[in-house]
């Protein structure tokens, strides 16, 4: 209900739900806090197809498939880029103090 008034959300949540080509209905309910929507939407597509993959993990032809397909569409991949550790003697990883030419 949150993402009607946003096409983009709904094509995205659709378009997925068309690759992955699942026969069996399935029942969603999210809850998404911070950021916008563009990234609450992903952060919703990814949870779907991380819990989808979790569903179809027994072994089988058929699971097989649906979890290929669930990989394919790049959704599973997490972004691996953090935060820079802060170092000594400033107030951020990469701030420093200003400092006066005279």
């Amino acid at each position: 209900n949150y993402f009607k008034d946003f096409l983009y959300c709904a094509n995205k949540i659709n378009l997925f739900f068309k690759q992955i080509d699942i026969k069996e209905s399935i029942g969603i309910r999210c809850k998404v806090k911070g950021g916008g929507k563009s990234s609450q939407i992903h952060a919703v597509i990814s949870s779907i197809a991380k819990a989808i993959k979790n569903k179809f993990s027994e072994e089988g032809e058929e699971n097989k498939q649906i979890r290929s397909k669930i990989r394919k569409t790049g959704y599973i991949t997490v972004d691996t880029r953090r935060a820079e550790m802060k170092m000594y003697g400033r107030k951020k990883s990469r701030k420093l103090r200003q400092r006066s030419k005279r």
